[in-house]
């Protein structure tokens, strides 16, 4: 009814590796055992457990042996960081970038892995800046998803964003009794994928097209994508979305 698709789940609540919570395999099964009932009754087909982020290279690499166990009980992983692929990518299922990289991207494809983007977190009152990242950069990267941190991240109370002396509450929006209230930085990242949707459409319909019925739409078309993924078109997202727009009208 919410829209949610069980094909896979990624799950913070258990992070695999935590030294006081998670530390081994007998901590990790016990909690995998706990949820296994949850994914029969919705049908999940395949689940994704957190593991530890932001670690200095010589504890990443001590992690090695307990992820390959939870792996080989059946459960993928997943962790944000930058840099994490030259070590646990061995063992990663899903590596969440902080940053769009060609050589990362094509690293993790080489392994048959995804990649996907999880900045600019929420938080910050600059509608353009989720739209460009989450729209037509996203388009641009070559990457897999996007998972931003986070819908709701509060530091204690949610109607309170400076409450942490260091950090921001990460909002896109806040809650209320019966629901939420979205934020400037809610509807840019909205705008965002509604771009990724218009260039993905037009993309789709010049590649089903497979050179049949060629001719200066078709041709415009594909070049505006090319320059436009080059970096050699430097409009505005309304205008490119305009532009979008309009060839997939002329190629109906």
């Amino acid at each position: 009814e919410a829209g949610f698709s069980n094909e896979e789940v990624f799950y913070c609540g258990f992070p695999v590796g935590h030294p006081r919570l998670y530390p081994d395999i007998p901590h990790v099964e016990r909690a995998v055992n706990s949820l296994r009932p949850v994914w029969a009754e919705f049908g999940v087909k395949r689940f994704y457990a957190y593991t530890l982020e932001e670690l200095q290279p010589a504890k990443m690499e001590r992690l090695i042996p307990l992820l390959r166990g939870v792996q080989s009980m059946g459960i993928e992983l997943f962790t944000a960081y930058d840099g994490t692929w030259e070590i646990l990518g061995c063992c990663l299922d899903l590596l969440v970038a902080k940053r769009y990289d060609s050589k990362t991207r094509d690293e993790v494809h080489a392994s048959r892995t995804r990649i996907f983007i999880h900045k600019p977190q929420g938080g910050i009152e600059d509608p353009d800046l989720y739209r460009r990242a989450y729209g037509i950069e996203f388009w641009r990267s070559g990457y897999d998803g996007i998972m931003p941190y986070a819908c709701q991240a509060d530091f204690g109370f949610g109607w309170d964003d400076f409450e942490d002396p260091n950090y921001r509450d990460h909002n896109f929006t806040y809650p209320t009794a019966n629901g939420a209230i979205d934020t400037l930085e809610w509807e840019g990242f909205r705008e965002g994928i509604d771009d990724y949707r218009y260039l993905t459409t037009l993309q789709q319909m010049l590649s089903s097209r497979d050179g049949r019925g060629a001719g200066p739409t078709v041709a415009d078309a594909a070049v505006f994508l090319e320059r436009l993924r080059g970096g050699r078109i430097a409009l505005p997202p309304d205008e490119v979305r305009t532009q979008v727009a309009a060839y997939i009208i002329a190629l109906q």
